[in-house]
């Protein structure tokens, strides 16, 4: 029998491995570079930045007292932070953050219903314009349980505050109403709501050169609270209505681990109305509707 040096007996070890490694059909440095390789694609994971956001907004109220009705539509600059994370492949969890700044100012218009107003036969509908101004914020925490490969059912809790500023009130031409114009009147609601809906996903965006995700969401208010400046220490807390919003992204890798891509989301609320005595004066929280259109360009990165 022949003694084999340690030397010559590593080589021809390392030679038996490479020659496995040739069966298989997998090369040696392949198989150096497959767990990491395979990290990056597991980790669906990843931040994002919409810096370059606007939103498109349209409010209209329907108050059930008066004949009327009112439309304005308004535009602000959007900023919107989040981030996607894995619990294990099965459950994802996104955390996210939006909010308007610089709030434009447009013109609302109240019409009347019919051909009259309190007795008062009508030249034109329109009853009465003011300034307004619409703000915005919303911050959802929502979970992702994997049903197949890139589908998912989303759901959890959101935190949102709106506010409608109005000033600048003008009388119609047939003078139906009456208002001062120095009246600034500040409405403010904050939400709870719960979202139930579904998703996709087509994973990270570390090692992959496209990426895209949408979502379809049914929401519900759990806790509402509206107070008006009109009405000091008055609070409405009714939570009949409904959301629904349809959002979606695409984006291209510009950089190992980092996309820029486009984003945008469209939703309709709706709201009943609702009713509260104080004193002898019946108050009225109107039904009203919206509908916004968000927006912008995105960053997306995973380090």
């Amino acid at each position: 029998m022949q003694l084999l040096s340690p030397s010559r007996m590593r080589r021809q070890t390392f030679a038996a491995a490479l020659a496995v490694c040739s069966v298989a059909g997998v090369p040696a440095r392949a198989l150096a570079q497959t767990p990491s390789a395979a990290a990056e694609a597991a980790d669906p994971g990843y931040s994002y930045l919409i810096g370059l956001a606007r939103m498109d907004h349209t409010y209209r109220e329907f108050p059930r007292s008066l004949p009327v009705q009112s439309k304005v539509r308004t535009s602000s600059p959007m900023l919107a932070t989040g981030a996607l994370y894995a619990v294990h492949p099965g459950l994802l969890f996104s955390l996210s953050s939006e909010v308007t700044y610089f709030p434009d100012t447009a013109r609302e218009t109240w019409t009347a219903t019919g051909a009259s107003f309190n007795g008062l036969t009508l030249t034109d509908r329109v009853l009465q314009t003011n300034q307004a101004s619409f703000s915005h914020s919303d911050t959802r925490l929502h979970g992702l349980y994997r049903v197949n490969d890139q589908g998912f059912v989303v759901g959890g809790p959101s935190v949102r505050t709106q506010s409608f500023r109005r000033h600048s009130f003008e009388v119609g031409a047939d003078n139906a109403v009456s208002l001062p114009r120095s009246t600034t009147v500040e409405e403010t609601s904050t939400e709870v709501m719960f979202s139930l809906g579904l998703g996709v996903e087509s994973g990270g965006v570390k090692g992959r050169s496209s990426h895209y995700s949408a979502r379809a969401l049914v929401s519900v208010p759990m806790i509402r609270k509206v107070e008006n400046t009109n009405h000091p220490g008055v609070t409405f807390d009714g939570t009949r209505g409904y959301d629904l919003s349809l959002e979606g992204r695409y984006s291209l890798a510009v950089h190992p681990g980092m996309h820029v891509g486009l984003w945008g989301r469209w939703s309709e609320v709706r709201r009943s109305a609702q009713s509260q005595t104080s004193g002898t004066t019946t108050l009225e929280l109107p039904r009203h509707e919206q509908s916004a259109l968000g927006y912008g360009i995105e960053l997306l990165w995973k380090l």
